[in-house]
């Protein structure tokens, strides 16, 4: 009788180390008790309390942010340690109108070595005060368009690890980041760039930033650049190239406190 109940007991050991598991996941859990959005990669998605969500793999906008009503909500984010061996191409809105978005915790495990699109990531992430991005390898992406619109609570912001080498489009990249005092892109590589339409424009607390090292040979847009930038007492664009720009419309419009602009090298023909 005990041999057979242990050649049972053997059987089923076997059946269940055989069943397959479940694959691992990229998933974001809200818990409305304490206002906070997970990250997670596993496969525990089913035994965790909360709203769950998708994360999207093709740019499209995650089902917790844009016009979803869990903006309203989240207070917090947080990268569970799981999350680190995922690996996103797009990061696209991936915060965009989380209106009361405090704080983003262990955000150095969003592995971004792979993404090429941060779109609208932080738009309208207006509550946020300050985010540290020194862990984010952005050596494949294109397009940063309105990465940071509207953060308009964000003091300063360090991205001098960014490697924006592929970048093409930073149109509104920093629009109406209007609490920014304090913005080092001298490490910027804005060589393939063709937008910088309203890449500044609201800076309204910007009161100096050295673009010397812009290369600005392929941009054709700086409409709005530094529209509004009203704390803005000097600016040196002696090194920009303007022989492809189209447009110009409010360069400098609301630019009160810019009591001199040399622009002679300025290419308008």
């Amino acid at each position: 009788m005990k041999k057979h109940l242990l050649s049972l007991l053997v059987a089923l050991v076997a059946t269940v180390s055989s069943l397959p598991m479940a694959a691992q996941e990229a998933y974001a859990v809200f818990t409305e008790p304490n206002s906070t959005l997970t990250f997670y990669y596993d496969n525990l998605r089913s035994t965790r309390p909360g709203t769950k969500y998708d994360v999207p793999t093709k740019g499209k906008i995650p089902g917790w942010a844009g016009t979803n009503t869990a903006t309203q909500k989240i207070k917090h984010a947080v990268f569970d340690g799981s999350f680190a061996d995922y690996r996103p191409t797009f990061t696209k809105s991936w915060f965009k109108s989380c209106v009361k978005l405090q704080d983003i915790k262990d955000i150095r495990n969003l592995n971004t070595e792979n993404v090429i699109n941060m779109k609208y990531m932080f738009m309208s992430c207006s509550s946020l005060i300050s985010i540290d991005l020194t862990s984010f390898n952005t050596a494949n992406v294109t397009d940063m368009s309105g990465m940071f619109d509207n953060c308009s609570s964000l003091k300063s912001l360090d991205l001098t690890n960014f490697n924006t080498e592929k970048v093409t489009d930073m149109y509104k990249m920093f629009y109406t980041c209007s609490s920014l005092v304090s913005l080092n892109l001298t490490n910027f590589n804005t060589e393939k760039v063709t937008d910088m339409g309203s890449m500044f424009d609201n800076c309204s607390s910007l009161a100096s930033f050295n673009l010397t090292n812009f290369n600005t040979a392929n941009v054709t847009d700086m409409s709005r650049m530094f529209n509004n930038c009203s704390s803005l007492t000097s600016l040196n664009l002696t090194n920009f190239n303007t022989e492809k720009v189209t447009y110009m419309a409010c360069m400098f419009q609301k630019c009160k406190s810019l009591a001199s602009l040399d622009l002679t090298n300025f290419d308008t023909a």
